[in-house]
């Protein structure tokens, strides 16, 4: 199980075509095989750190413009969900 916790809502930057993730918090996580969890435990909040810290600085996701699909979904793109494991764009085309 992952929970990640925004405090701020995920945005869609128009003119760059990238989605940005800016201020999570990961309140949650649990590590398979259970077996190696103490052994990994330890690592988890040295990873979540830098995570956060490239997502205040970096989008999660850009949209490729070299590519026909995305330069076309980046100039259609209206709203987004986040789900678990998906990044779904919508046109409403």
């Amino acid at each position: 199980m992952r929970v990640m916790h925004l405090i701020q809502p995920p945005y869609y930057h128009l003119q760059n075509g990238a989605i940005y993730l800016d201020n999570f918090m990961l309140t949650s996580y649990q590590i398979k095989p259970a077996t190696v969890q103490e052994q990994f435990a330890p690592l988890v909040g040295y990873l979540v750190q830098g995570l956060q810290s490239r997502l205040e600085q970096q989008p999660a996701y850009v949209l490729n413009t070299k590519d026909k699909e995305q330069l076309w979904l980046k100039q259609h793109v209206t709203r987004f969900e986040l789900l678990p494991g998906k990044l779904r764009l919508h046109t409403d085309k």
